[in-house]
């Protein structure tokens, strides 16, 4: 779970929680964001409890994809991101323009921009495809290693 607010089209995290499902959480994580203090409260059983200071563009993961999809609709070519996560150092997420694009769905034919986004130091990329048509809502996303797709997401329904 995550909650954020868009404050001067800027997005900025709130609160997090992971759960693992288990009974005493043992790999739960949360965050706990004091933007007065400029400061994230991380806390997980596995990595106890840690602060790190907080800079416009740093949020959680899921957070993350929000603020990627306003910046898309700002029309943003080229921006960077910076993943806050309980016992990792912060991780920078860059994110570049890569096209317009008509792409098929099964609810039809949909405008979107594409971008690229790889975390520093990963050989991993990850492609998303916001609709230009839907606010920014992305409807597709792929995941490649070294230019082979290992995992891909697709829009199936879309109710208005």
């Amino acid at each position: 779970n995550a909650t954020f607010i868009i404050k001067d089209n800027m997005v900025q995290g709130m609160g997090y929680s992971l759960s693992d499902g288990s009974d005493d959480n043992e790999h739960g994580a949360t965050i706990e964001y004091d933007w007065d203090a400029g400061q994230a409260r991380l806390s997980s059983k596995e990595d106890g409890n840690s602060t790190q200071p907080l800079a416009p563009g740093t949020m959680d993961d899921l957070v993350m994809q929000a603020a990627a999809a306003l910046k898309a609709k700002l029309g943003e070519s080229e921006f960077s991101l910076l993943e806050l996560e309980p016992g990792k150092d912060l991780r920078r997420h860059n994110f570049k323009f890569e096209g317009e694009e008509k792409i098929n769905t099964r609810v039809g034919e949909i405008n979107t921009v594409k971008y690229s986004q790889q975390r520093e130091g990963s050989s991993r990329t990850t492609y998303i495809w916001f609709s230009t048509d839907h606010d920014y809502a992305p409807v597709e996303l792929e995941r490649a290693r070294n230019g082979k797709t290992f995992s891909t997401l697709k829009l199936t329904t879309l109710e208005q």
